[in-house]
């Protein structure tokens, strides 16, 4: 009598695990970190700022009457909310299934994961580099990302006052393989000059950028040869080898490194752009704020027979209160 194999067994159940597995990041530093400002009452936003200009120390002669007095002048800085919105629905058929790892509750699955996709797409809009927009015939309204924040060239809506624009020795665009120890101090050098205080930034890099500043100070180069002596800086378990930068730390000023794969991506599709691994913004926290009219939140739709079905929306804003001071690295090559 032949034996049985497993291979000709029928009626077999697929083995599925309970778990379900996000391959993707749904971690949001920038979300994370950035302040929570008060609720503004219009979609468009505006606040005020000025700069302290230079000023002569010279002495008055004796006598001179003070004849020519002067003020510090305010400018006006305008950004613009934008509403976010993530669709989630479940079919009748569906929602009677058992699944594995979801049990009959794929409405709450389904919404959860559209919540958390919805603080992906708001992070990626404010890390990109899209202008503002005010809402007009197709155009809806956009609140512009931290990459035109900091630009050093006027933005085409409502841009920032000239006297508040990032110097443009604190903007790096050429290779990123090619940004040495010294090109970065010579950022940290032109914010200091901005600030006239240490500066204190929180980086947020894309990939090929965390591994050339992971490589800061690991090599001491030589003036001729092809050996390089090993600098130990970064003194690792026995063992156990480690080549990786949490902080920068110069005589100007720190940096506080984040890996995030939502800076500079394409913001019609959500998919990385050749910009997005390979660029980095380094940003003094206190100069950024979002502006929440209306918080996350969701909405199921009345029933129609097909199942059950909502959305999650949000309207915000992000404010930049000084753009001066900080840095970016926007590099394709």
């Amino acid at each position: 009598m032949a034996s049985m194999y497993e291979t000709n067994q029928v009626g077999k159940r697929q083995e599925i695990s309970e778990k379900i597995f996000n391959v993707e990041s749904d971690k949001t530093p920038f979300l994370s970190l950035v302040k929570k400002g008060p609720v503004p009452n219009q979609m468009l936003m505006s606040w005020q700022g000025f700069v302290f200009p230079n000023a002569p120390s010279t002495g008055i002669k004796d006598g001179v009457a003070a004849t020519d007095p002067a003020s510090i002048a305010r400018v006006l800085v305008e950004g613009c909310a934008q509403h976010f919105r993530r669709q989630w629905g479940v079919t009748t058929l569906a929602e009677l299934t058992n699944i594995a790892g979801v049990g009959r509750n794929e409405v709450g699955f389904q919404r959860l994961q559209a919540m958390t996709l919805l603080k992906r797409m708001i992070e990626q809009q404010l890390l990109s580099v899209d202008d503002c927009a005010v809402e007009s015939g197709e155009t809806p309204w956009t609140t512009r990302g931290v990459g035109s924040w900091i630009s050093n060239s006027a933005q085409s809506v409502k841009p920032v006052d000239a006297t508040l624009r990032n110097s443009a020795a604190a903007i790096y665009t050429g290779a990123v393989a090619s940004l040495t120890e010294a090109a970065f101090r010579t950022m940290l050098q032109a914010a200091y000059g901005e600030t006239k205080e240490p500066v204190s930034l929180d980086g947020f890099v894309g990939v090929d950028l965390k591994a050339v500043l992971d490589d800061f100070t690991q090599l001491y180069p030589t003036g001729t040869g092809t050996s390089q002596a090993k600098a130990i800086y970064n003194v690792a378990g026995v063992g156990e080898y480690q080549n990786k930068v949490e902080w920068l730390r110069f005589s100007v000023g720190d940096v506080r490194l984040h890996l995030n794969p939502f800076l500079a991506v394409t913001t019609s599709t959500g998919a990385a752009s050749a910009y997005s691994p390979k660029s980095g913004y380094f940003l003094n926290m206190e100069m950024w704020e979002v502006a929440y009219l209306m918080k996350p939140a969701n909405t199921n739709l009345s029933p129609d027979g097909s199942g059950t079905k909502g959305f999650i929306d949000a309207v915000l804003g992000l404010k930049c209160f000084n753009p001066r001071g900080q840095m970016k690295v926007y590099s394709n090559s």
